[in-house]
């Protein structure tokens, strides 16, 4: 032990500059927006290198599960372009709004309060912040930030996570959050009680939202009326198993930019 402390007094000039230049790097990085989005970009693709090198191991030991549900995506995918109307002209084609970017997630979080997850996909594929990312489930979360091989998702299950849905029998919207405890249940808010909610009612995403309208979120398992405020306490049981995820598609909504422009006009133009 006192070999150790003798050892650091002797460095002690040079452990003392490592510890101001971590600090005056933090503060660089902290205060200025440049500097902050570079570090996290580099940093994206620093962890998601490792995260993809783990995630090649955990993926061989569980080959078969995965080849188990690309075949059961694969048999769903060819009865439904069975049952495809054939119709659409080209330049109808040309019209659909949405793009989906594949990817695979190599970084999963489930049980913090915020949970941030990492795909292979980044700028170069694509990819930019604000993008939805589901599975054929249903939702996962939407991009935060993005690197230029690697970018994170603010998952769904995240106490920051707010995404507009709607009842689908109805059409009601409301918003979904999480409120950090279990990982199958979200709960549903502004759903106000003019609504007919009932236990089993499916919720799918909504028409004012970055993900395509229509897709499924999950079934309502508890809808109780707050007489005191007239809206509903909803809790949706997830359709995706957020905890068994790997491969997913980020949403490119094409029209979300313009429909932005038209919302939240430049003043100085």
């Amino acid at each position: 032990m006192q070999q150790v402390i003798s050892y650091l007094l002797k460095k002690k000039n040079f452990l003392f500059f490592i510890l101001l230049l971590g600090i005056s790097l933090a503060l660089t990085i902290q205060s200025h927006r440049y500097h902050k989005s570079k570090f996290i970009s580099a940093a994206n693709d620093i962890t998601g290198g490792l995260y993809e090198s783990v995630n090649h191991v955990n993926e061989f030991i569980n080959l078969d599960n995965y080849n188990e549900r690309l075949l059961k995506e694969n048999a769903r995918l060819r009865k439904e372009l069975s049952n495809y109307n054939f119709h659409s002209t080209v330049n109808d084609l040309k019209e659909v709004p949405y793009e989906f970017i594949p990817a695979k997630l190599i970084e999963n979080s489930f049980h913090k309060k915020n949970n941030i997850l990492v795909i292979n996909k980044g700028a170069k594929h694509g990819v930019t912040t604000d993008m939805g990312v589901i599975t054929t489930n249903g939702i996962v979360g939407v991009i935060e930030n993005v690197g230029e091989n690697y970018s994170t998702v603010l998952s769904v299950l995240h106490i920051q996570s707010q995404i507009n849905v709607q009842l689908k029998k109805t059409n009601h919207i409301g918003s979904l959050l999480w409120n950090g405890e279990s990982p199958f249940i979200v709960q549903l808010e502004d759903i106000t009680k003019v609504a007919s909610v009932k236990v089993n009612d499916t919720i799918v995403t909504g028409n004012y939202s970055i993900f395509p309208q229509g897709i499924n979120v999950g079934k309502v398992i508890k809808a109780a009326l707050d007489q005191t405020q007239n809206y509903f306490d909803v809790e949706v049981e997830l359709f995706n198993d957020m905890s068994n995820i790997g491969y997913v598609y980020v949403v490119n909504n094409k029209a979300l930019k313009e429909v932005n422009q038209l919302l939240n006009p430049d003043p100085n133009e």
